[in-house]
């Protein structure tokens, strides 16, 4: 399957559905069922349940997770450098906009975030991806807990090291999920008095579903969305 210009979020499901399904009613009969469902002469029973288990596979699997009413920000898949605050600790010392400096990575390929890409290439923006992912559990913190939401900030290359970015976030108090190194989970009342790029919880499932669909639905390799920390024993 061929991505889209741009990256641009298209379905592209229902198309592969149709015409995987008419592949095999080619091939079995040399014709395509009637839309009415009766009984294609040329296709024998057993074929007609095989078609149909197809179908309904088909459509039931891999479907696109759907936005949320919750996510309100613009999402465009874009191949760009990029920086990535998903695992970010702040600051808490706000400029005169009000905004908090986080310290986050540069990375370059897929990623989703808000304005088109010839902007994102020339402006460096923290967006979303799910690199980070693998050996990383998501510690979740009650309200009211201050976080920085830093999905759509603007960015800087850090003067002293080129592989972070400094992005300046507006906080937010709220309940939240901030990503954690794994061994981090039982150290959770300690993050959460924290200052750390964070995200709604709904809003925070959407990017890690829909980024996840997006790229193996494109044919690209995608680390899993991350699950969250056990909860501890009660013992």
């Amino acid at each position: 399957m061929k991505d889209a210009e741009d990256g641009k979020l298209v379905a592209i499901l229902p198309q592969f559905v149709v015409f995987e399904v008419t592949y095999v009613l080619q091939a079995s009969s040399r014709s395509a069922l009637p839309l009415t469902g009766r009984p294609h002469p040329g296709v024998a029973g057993s074929d007609r349940v095989t078609i149909l288990l197809l179908a309904i596979a088909l459509s039931t699997s891999a479907q696109e997770p759907k936005k949320r009413a919750e996510f309100k920000d613009p999402a465009q898949m874009c191949d760009t450098p990029y920086a990535l605050c998903i695992k970010a600790p702040c600051l808490k010392q706000r400029d005169s906009n009000n905004l908090y400096p986080c310290e986050c990575v540069m990375q370059t390929g897929w990623n989703m975030g808000p304005n088109d890409c010839d902007t994102r290439r020339t402006n460096l923006t923290s967006t979303y991806s799910n690199n980070f992912n693998d050996g990383s559990r998501t510690v979740s913190c009650a309200a009211p807990t201050d976080w920085a939401w830093c999905y759509g900030a603007s960015c800087t290359t850090d003067p002293k090291d080129s592989t972070k970015a400094v992005c300046k976030c507006p906080m937010i108090t709220s309940a939240t999920l901030i990503l954690v190194t794994e061994n981090k989970c039982p150290e959770k009342s300690t993050i959460c008095r924290m200052l750390w790029s964070g995200a709604l919880p709904a809003e925070s499932k959407f990017a890690n579903d829909y980024y996840f669909w997006w790229m193996t639905s494109h044919g690209h390799q995608s680390e899993a969305p991350a699950k969250a920390c056990p909860v501890p024993d009660s013992k």
